[in-house]
């Protein structure tokens, strides 16, 4: 009923006031007049509606009002704030006012990005105003460092979320961007360069590959090379502990020492010191490639010079024992030459192709320590 230009509604002659359904649609009356409603109003609840501000009739949805986007619960009419999902879409709408957020947003202390034009939230590598910027496939939020993508190359984003090009040098480890895609294709670890026969370690490779990775992550502990190879776990099966005396020049015992430890038993070692330590035996190429690329040493079990293997007894504890076996650690790789960087215990630095290196790797065991 209209009275003096405003709206009202009766039942039986008695005023209604608040939130009524009339024919299906709700409409808000003022709890003290009875005067209809219209616009963006807080009703007793506390919630915030929004009454077209011509008919009066309450809007659900997403909305666009005075200019702004609005969101309205599809079922109760109340406004929406904060992130939300809606028909599938992650949304987000100030948390004060409710208004749609569009372009970079810092929300609750992680930054996102929501379409410019239609306020979705955007996930994955996106260029926003010239630049690149990777936004987790899951959550949205803005992601830094090296990351990994899901067509399973590396990149670089900065402290902006950035994507970075050309070279960088991130903890010790040196980097090079691909100038046009961004994609790494090149790492070199700044790993320690200890040789074992200058220290009197006439056999333990393994531990002296592994000390030098260790220098690449700064988790030796404070401890010195001597230290590391002496606290190794002894046990007559490599599986569980250094086979033999680490120290003794001319193997004697040799083969029934093999003057190995393997895998299973220098992760468990290792991670007194790196965490992250992973037995990964058995890992393909192209895993190796991608953890070079991630700055991740690994230590690898080969043969001497990566000459053909030497099987003295093929069946050592569940593996072969090698005459000639030697381990080392990947410590970069060059994509564009497909080369690995090798730091040698015996040789020094050098870089070698990958399918000379996976050959000795297969060779002997498979073994191999991701740190």
């Amino acid at each position: 009923m209209n009275e003096n230009g405003e709206r009202y509604y009766y039942i039986n002659g008695v005023l209604q006031k608040g939130q009524q359904n009339i024919n299906g649609s709700w409409y808000l009356f003022n709890r003290t007049t009875g005067v209809m409603m219209y616009g963006q109003q807080k009703d007793s609840n506390g919630q915030w509606y929004l009454f077209d501000r011509s008919s009066g009739i309450m809007r659900k949805g997403q909305v666009n009002d005075a200019g702004n986007w609005y969101l309205f619960d599809r079922s109760s009419g109340i406004m929406r704030k904060g992130q939300v999902n809606d028909a599938g879409n992650w949304y987000l709408f100030d948390r004060s006012s409710g208004i749609m957020r569009k372009g970079q947003v810092n929300d609750a202390g992680n930054w996102y990005l929501f379409d410019r034009s239609s306020g979705v939230m955007r996930k994955g590598q996106v260029n926003d105003a010239g630049n690149w910027y990777l936004f987790n496939r899951s959550s949205g939020i803005m992601m830094y460092g090296l990351q990994t993508d899901i067509n399973g190359k590396t990149y670089y984003f900065n402290n902006a979320g950035k994507m970075v090009y050309g070279t960088a040098t991130l903890e010790k480890t040196n980097y090079k961007f691909n100038t046009t895609s961004g994609e790494c294709y090149y790492a070199l670890l700044s790993a320690g360069n200890i040789n074992q026969y200058t220290i009197g370690a006439y056999q333990p490779c393994e531990v002296v590959a592994l000390y030098n990775g260790l220098i690449a992550l700064g988790k030796t502990n404070s401890k010195s090379i001597q230290q590391t190879i002496n606290t190794l776990p002894r046990n007559i099966n490599p599986n569980l502990g250094y086979s033999g005396n680490p120290w003794d020049a001319s193997a004697v015992n040799f083969p029934y020492n093999g003057y190995v430890i393997w895998a299973t038993a220098l992760t468990s070692f290792a991670k007194s010191y790196a965490a992250t330590a992973q037995n990964i035996s058995g890992t393909s190429l192209v895993n190796m490639e991608k953890q070079a690329l991630k700055g991740r040493p690994i230590v690898i079990w080969g043969t001497l010079n990566m000459a053909k293997a030497h099987i003295v007894n093929s069946n050592y504890y569940g593996g072969h024992e090698l005459s000639n076996s030697h381990t080392y650690l990947i410590d970069g790789y060059n994509a564009q030459t497909n080369q690995f960087h090798i730091t040698d215990s015996i040789y020094g630095k050098y870089w070698k192709d990958t399918s000379t290196v996976v050959k000795a790797y297969y060779s002997n065991n498979s073994f191999a320590l991701l740190l």
